[in-house]
């Protein structure tokens, strides 16, 4: 690499008061734009300071040859992506991301809820929001699977979070207006 490849604005830091996870029911309509969001989704609130992560998971099978025992070829046997956020605000949208809420009323000011205990795979439509470097950037999947939750706790010392793990079931939308994401031609 040379000295003139370099750019110091193409380093990513991500934080701002700004970023978030929005989720709605499937079927709703995906981001086109930056700005226009369908109102069905819903922000989960504040996130943990370790920010969000997506996970790609691939798995490959080593073909080899008798001769030498050499890889001729190598083919992907399983592809998928995880995206893992930890949710900090405790109500309803993050009780119903941890648990299978199976019942909930609201009398007189007292909520109770029937929570199963088990879970099913849940699945939502996602728009996940971050800004860096004065530039904007949207992820959106009409189809994010939540089968992996981890362990809540509630304790004196630790706030209570909700850590989620989910699968992309579907394609992910990609939307930014940071030129250096643009194709080169030739490209």
């Amino acid at each position: 690499m040379t000295y003139a490849m370099l750019n110091a604005e193409q380093i990513l830091q991500f934080g701002s008061d700004d970023d978030s996870v929005a989720l709605a029911p499937v079927g709703t309509e995906l981001p086109t734009s930056l700005t226009n969001v369908n109102a069905a989704f819903k922000e989960v609130g504040w996130l943990n300071e370790d920010g969000m992560g997506f996970t790609p998971s691939d798995s490959v099978d080593k073909r080899k040859g008798h001769q030498g025992h050499r890889v001729y070829r190598t083919v992907m046997t399983d592809s998928s992506t995880d995206f893992k956020f930890t949710a900090l605000q405790s109500n309803y949208q993050t009780l119903a991301l941890q648990w299978n809420v199976k019942e909930v009323k609201t009398a007189d000011g007292v909520t109770t809820a029937r929570l199963s205990n088990a879970r099913d795979v849940d699945a939502f439509a996602i728009v996940i929001r971050a800004y860096a470097n004065g530039h904007s950037y949207l992820w959106a999947c009409s189809r994010f699977e939540v089968g992996e939750r981890d362990e809540m706790t509630l304790s004196a010392t630790d706030d209570t979070a909700y850590a989620i793990t989910g699968t992309f079931a579907a394609d992910v939308v990609f939307i930014t207006d940071d030129p250096a994401y643009k194709q080169e031609s030739g490209s």
